[in-house]
């Protein structure tokens, strides 16, 4: 035995190229496998989130027999909102909302996405009253079809 090989002989420890680079490229698969899909994951709660928000919306809306002026009807969170005490804009939500008088009807019209989401939801409801739009004619129905969705400014 050389010299050479009686020095290292007892002292082996630590890893060998191949095993590094095994290890490296199972992470890099689940990194390739995992980063879409939690990209993914994240776009679905983000739309839920503004999902939510809407929500809210539709119960002031409903429990509201008079119409609301809104001065500056594009508002993004994270604050309440300034018509609807008890509903709170999450941070990051959009949402455009307007309400006008169809000769003594009176009509709430909200839009509203995350942006980072990938869907806008919509609703379009009379003041406590059955919506005529609605496919249920349930009153105060969150719409959400491939017409109405909308990609998030």
């Amino acid at each position: 035995m050389s010299c050479f090989e009686k020095k290292f002989a007892g002292n082996r420890s630590g890893f060998t190229l191949i095993e590094l680079m095994t290890v490296l490229a199972v992470i890099g698969v689940l990194a390739f496998i995992a980063l879409p899909e939690y990209n993914r994951f994240k776009m679905r709660v983000f739309d839920a989130t503004a999902l939510s928000d809407l929500s809210q919306f539709r119960g002031a809306v409903a429990d509201t027999d008079t119409p609301v002026d809104f001065s500056d009807p594009s508002i993004t969170g994270p604050f309440n909102h300034p018509q609807f005490a008890g509903v709170k804009i999450s941070n990051g939500v959009k949402i455009f909302d307007i309400s006008w008088d169809l000769g003594g009807d009176f009509m709430f019209y909200a839009v509203g996405c995350h942006e980072g989401g990938s869907t806008g939801y919509m609703i379009i409801a009379p003041y406590g009253k059955q919506n005529p739009l609605s496919a249920t004619g349930a009153a105060n129905e969150i719409i959400e079809n491939p017409i109405y969705r909308w990609v998030c400014p």
